[in-house]
């Protein structure tokens, strides 16, 4: 009796019908409203390659305050080669790790806003903001990679590791001047960087952080082993190992993956050597 008494108590209750017209099944509703994205603090200096408020598209000095090279977007939408060397040769481009906190002010075509002394900074130094312009090892082993989950990508330039451009914020950050000191330093101690990252991956953190711990020191093994040949193969620049899958990933034997490395890392330093590049 209570239960039929109190059942269209409850229905009446779940429909709640407010006198302007509007009706909430739920208190989700309210709970959907999306947030406001950050916005440049006014002392900031963001620097964007779409400004045209202040200069000319198209003139000098507004290409020296971008962050991103102009040709970039041409060069990876046609496959070709850019201004890295490698001409005549199809390539394929890195995937961008678009995280959540920094889609904000890191586009997908690889703008990034900061503030005018962390662009100085990409400058003076020549490390690039955008792991995009990495472009995918090229050996037949390599497509391995990909039915793994794993996707591995080189270049003979620096570039920045995609978790650390959240300190590179245009609102600022207190971790800004540790990350410049810290890649100032790598630019003289480390001729080789490696980026192993996992930012899509749906499994526990302890499988994610093992198995990109794992795939970094079989990258890092695979240059020391390229050193020790004869003659000996100088491996410089930066490796992104970008793990979609990291369950496929971390039960990957390690001295199989530590091979294919080898035998992808030997070709591009043959191809880069054929094209007069310096190792």
């Amino acid at each position: 009796m209570v239960a039929l008494i109190c059942r269209p108590v409850l229905r009446r209750l779940h429909h709640v019908t407010f006198r302007c017209g509007r009706t909430f099944a739920s208190t989700s509703a309210w709970q959907s409203v999306p947030r406001s994205r950050p916005r440049p603090s006014p002392d900031s200096q963001p620097i964007r390659t779409d400004d045209r408020r202040q200069r000319p598209q198209n003139s000098p000095s507004t290409q020296q305050n971008n962050v991103r090279d102009a040709g970039t977007r041409s060069n990876r939408n046609q496959g070709t080669s850019d201004s890295r060397g490698q001409e005549g040769r199809s390539l394929r481009m890195a995937s961008r790790v678009m995280i959540p906190d920094i889609s904000a002010f890191y586009s997908r075509d690889g703008t990034l806003t900061t503030t005018q002394e962390n662009a100085e900074f990409f400058r003076e130094t020549g490390i690039e903001s955008d792991h995009g312009k990495l472009w995918n090892l090229t050996h037949p082993e390599a497509s391995k990679f990909r039915q793994l989950g794993i996707e591995v990508s080189f270049s003979n330039r620096y570039a920045i590791n995609p978790y650390h451009l959240r300190s590179f914020a245009p609102r600022g950050d207190p971790w800004a001047a540790y990350r410049r000191s810290q890649y100032k330093a790598l630019l003289q101690t480390k001729p080789l960087w490696v980026h192993s990252v996992a930012p899509y991956s749906s499994n526990h953190a302890a499988v994610r952080q093992t198995c990109t711990r794992r795939l970094a020191y079989c990258a890092r093994r695979a240059a020391e082993l390229l050193a020790g040949e004869d003659p000996p193969i100088q491996v410089r620049g930066t490796i992104l190992i970008f793990v979609r899958d990291a369950i496929k990933a971390v039960n990957l034997p390690a001295q199989g993956f530590q091979d294919m490395m080898v035998m992808a890392l030997r070709k591009e330093m043959h191809d880069l050597k054929a094209r007069g590049r310096k190792w």
